[in-house]
């Protein structure tokens, strides 16, 4: 789970410096917001376990 919260935290980094420094994003909107999305799950799920 933290592997992916690892690659997902890299993509979202990656693809907001592409937005809005490079004003050149590689993915839509709606493929960006899915991605956080899944973050935002699995962070959940993990706080839910402590």
């Amino acid at each position: 789970m933290n592997k992916r919260m690892n690659e997902l935290v890299a993509l979202l980094n990656r693809y907001a410096a592409e937005y809005y420094t490079s004003d050149n994003p590689s993915v839509s909107d709606s493929e960006y917001d899915r991605l956080y999305r899944e973050l935002v799950e699995l962070e959940t799920a993990i706080q839910i376990k402590c």
